[in-house]
């Protein structure tokens, strides 16, 4: 069987194996009555609750930017989130989305709308084109809803390692990293590590997941593009959110509550490698203190990314991981 067929066929395999898991959309819905209707006053507080809610729930995306949608009333509070797919399937395709996140300001709800106009969309919609996921997003949102659930029988050690090896030297791999155990940032550093640019907070466990990672939008005060400081960037966030912001949360399936307790824990089960060398991941794989990979895509791993055509270029073949080069933040 020819390598590249072999390798679809193995990422085919890694789909099937996880089609059985249920997915949560982290999309605005109906609030418990309980909690009162908080209208929002200022735009920049809004901004910093509304986008970072998005982020924190939706890990198939990254918010790369943060501004002010096209159209706008002046009763309403409305900001636009800017997003890019790290599930992209193919090198050099532009899938990013505008969002804008808007509360009316009659009634107090909570809706999505395209930047340029005020209309209500559907989020899955806006987001894929469709009301079902493409195959790179469903994988990964499966592969995120299994990390940490009772009874999981995860892909073996050995399956994952047939499918790095199969990607050879010219291929890129996205793949979900779960941790035996929780542990905390400076732990999984001294352990190795590619990027690690992002952690998964809370598993799902038939809710939407805490997720946060590196990126710096313009709603986020305090953050920085410093992966070394994501726990810390990640607890300043929540230390921020008052009472009044459980609302406002809760319409992206969290709770004050929640998120609380899971910034004070400060504990990592997973995490998402992007764009990774498959000989690094291999190595990664080897370590005691992960579980397995869950395979999310694998495509050409391009010199100039996004200037022109892909040129396929070759990996190094360094097994070397990073470890922990400077003094801890978190």
């Amino acid at each position: 069987m020819p390598q590249i067929v072999r390798v679809v066929a193995l990422i085919a395999m890694f789909g099937t194996f996880l089609a059985g898991c249920s997915e949560t959309t982290a999309a605005p819905r109906q609030a418990n009555q309980s909690h009162r209707n908080y209208h929002y006053a200022d735009i920049e507080r809004y901004g910093y609750v509304a986008a970072n809610a998005f982020r924190v729930t939706n890990p198939d995306y990254s918010v790369s930017l943060g501004d002010y949608p096209a159209v706008r009333s002046a009763d309403e509070m409305a900001v636009q989130v800017d997003l890019e797919p790290i599930w992209r399937l193919h090198s050099g395709e532009d899938q990013r989305v505008k969002l804008a996140i808007r509360q009316d300001g009659k009634s107090g709800r909570i809706y999505f709308s395209s930047p340029s106009d005020r209309k209500s969309i559907d989020m899955s919609r806006a987001l894929y084109g469709s009301e079902s996921k493409p195959q790179g997003a469903a994988v990964l949102t499966q592969a995120l809803s299994r990390i940490g659930m009772p009874g999981n029988d995860a892909p073996s050690k050995k399956n994952v390692e047939d499918v790095l090896k199969s990607a050879g030297r010219t291929r890129s791999v996205t793949a979900v990293v779960e941790l035996k155990r929780p542990m905390k940032a400076d732990e999984i550093r001294r352990g190795g590590y590619l990027h690690f640019a992002n952690a998964l907070f809370s598993p799902a466990k038939g809710k939407v997941p805490i997720y946060w990672d590196s990126k710096s939008p313009m709603f986020c005060h305090n953050c920085d593009s410093d992966s070394f400081s994501i726990t810390r960037t990640f607890r300043s966030w929540v230390a921020s959110l008052r009472p009044e912001d459980d609302f406002l949360l809760q319409q992206f399936g969290l709770s004050l509550d929640r998120v609380s307790k899971v910034a004070r824990a400060g504990n990592i089960y997973g995490y998402v490698e992007v764009d990774a060398n498959p000989i690094l991941l291999g190595r990664l794989l080897s370590k005691s203190h992960v579980k397995t990979m869950y395979i999310v895509n694998i495509k050409e791993n391009c010199e100039d990314y996004g200037i022109g055509p892909c040129e396929p270029s070759l990996w190094p073949r360094s097994t070397q991981l990073n470890g922990i080069p400077y003094a801890k933040l978190d």
